[in-house]
């Protein structure tokens, strides 16, 4: 697998298991870039690509079978976690997972969230 963390924005990354949950839920032969981006790129990824003019906390993109591109915004994913009284630590690990599933090819739903909980777990997070 090769994993990558890109960091366009200004922001502190929380000591997590990315590569980890990577590997276990995208597979060894699975390539991940993961870039933390600012607000203003966020927003204008997501009207390019989803036709919406806001910002959102995760973007993920699979780019064939076995590549995808994951967008984090650690500034919507900080101010979310203060608004739900979380650690933006546990928003911000719940968030990446959330955005590996759907490159993966996962929809939102009972099924996705079962995953989302079991990977976690098997992360040790």
């Amino acid at each position: 697998m090769i994993f990558v963390i890109i960091t366009l924005a200004r922001c502190h990354l929380p000591r997590l298991p990315y590569r980890k949950a990577a590997l276990k839920a995208l597979g060894e032969n699975y390539d991940l870039e993961v870039v933390l981006a600012p607000s203003s790129l966020m927003k204008t990824i997501n009207k390019t690509y989803r036709g919406k003019e806001k910002n959102t906390n995760v973007l993920s993109f699979s780019l064939g079978r076995d590549k995808g591109q994951l967008f984090l915004d650690p500034v919507v994913i900080a101010r979310e976690a203060r608004e739900r009284d979380i650690t933006t630590r546990r928003h911000f690990w719940n968030t990446y997972l959330h955005g590996i599933l759907h490159v993966k090819g996962l929809a939102h739903g009972a099924h996705m969230d079962r995953v989302q909980a079991r990977l976690s777990r098997s992360c040790g997070v």
